[in-house]
């Protein structure tokens, strides 16, 4: 499954793209955002860095902040906070042994341990597992970008709970939601179509 997704998305590459004036890792500081407006009116999604490896990530629609995330790596999540139409109360995630043993993205490895989630003043836990696939190539607007696929696997007690492909961005230090599993077929939802500085495209939008 995941063979045919990169398949699909190498097809799609444009050989124009260049990657002149492209945003790169250092510019976290500034912030990072990937515009998607066919996903929702005004749609943002922006990336800061928070700390040595850490990456804060917002999603905006309309300038509303909808959802925030804190993850290492800018893949392995440690908090989310749902603003959209829930309560708000952040989860946070724990890793046994720590953020030390969070492996840095890399093609071929595989990796797997169980999280401990705190949500709503109740802890759950469930396995989360990694697996790193070659690097290829991901086109957002006119600038490329070397891409780590991650198939993402979460399950607990009860059995499956999600199913993602991410692409870890190591040239921005930052991961993209590519697919998706709905229904036992991978869907690719990705739809940037932009990237830039965040304040630029915040400018942009009129924010």
């Amino acid at each position: 499954m995941l063979r045919s997704v990169l398949t699909s998305a190498a097809l799609a590459l444009s050989a124009s793209a260049a990657l002149a004036d492209c945003p790169v890792s250092g510019d976290l500081v500034r912030g990072i955002a990937l515009s998607a407006p066919g996903a929702a009116p005004g749609y943002l999604d922006v990336y800061y860095g928070a700390g040595p490896g850490i990456i804060s990530f917002f999603a905006l629609e309309d300038g509303r902040v909808t959802y925030q995330e804190t993850d290492a790596h800018g893949l392995y999540i440690l908090t989310s906070l749902d603003l959209f139409d829930g309560p708000l109360n952040t989860d946070s995630y724990t890793y046994s042994g720590g953020l030390a043993e969070l492996p840095k993205p890399s093609p071929g490895i595989t990796w797997s341990a169980v999280v401990k989630r705190s949500a709503n003043g109740e802890t759950s836990s469930a396995r989360h597992s990694y697996a790193f696939a070659e690097a290829t190539q991901l086109v957002i607007g006119a600038c490329a970008y070397t891409a780590i696929p991650a198939d993402v696997r979460v399950e607990g007690e009860d059995g499956p709970i999600s199913h993602a492909i991410m692409y870890y961005l190591p040239e921005l230090g930052i991961s993209v939601l590519y697919a998706t599993d709905i229904d036992g077929e991978m869907n690719v939802i990705f739809q940037s179509d932009r990237i830039g500085y965040a304040d630029d495209l915040l400018d942009g939008a009129g924010q």
